[in-house]
């Protein structure tokens, strides 16, 4: 059975994706320690403030980062954040990484 993201929960992920972008560089899986700090407050706070619980929303937010750093360098990252602003296809793919990740948490089985 399927299960589409509710409208609060496109929502969340569009959040966290529009502002995790900083001025900083890196390589992949070496995103700044500042960086990931702020990423992942940010982005569980948000997805409480969601109605996720506290371990669901560090599942989610650190399975986003992790995926964020293997497939994106942190420039790489940085500019598509930025575009996602404006550009469907990057707000696409940042997406398929917070469904994807959604998907696995709260539909993994126990």
């Amino acid at each position: 059975m399927t299960s589409p993201l509710t409208g609060s929960m496109a929502a969340l992920l569009a959040l966290m994706l529009a502002s995790a972008a900083t001025a900083q560089s890196a390589r992949p899986a070496a995103y700044p320690s500042d960086f990931v700090s702020n990423y992942l407050r940010n982005c569980i706070a948000r997805s409480q403030a969601q109605g996720l619980e506290v371990a669901e929303s560090r599942q989610l937010c650190d399975c986003t980062l992790k995926q964020f750093q293997q497939q994106y360098s942190f420039n790489e990252f940085k500019q598509l954040t930025a575009s996602a602003r404006t550009n469907p296809q990057a707000q696409a793919n940042l997406t398929k990484v917070g469904e994807a990740c959604f998907e696995a948490v709260l539909f993994q089985e126990n």
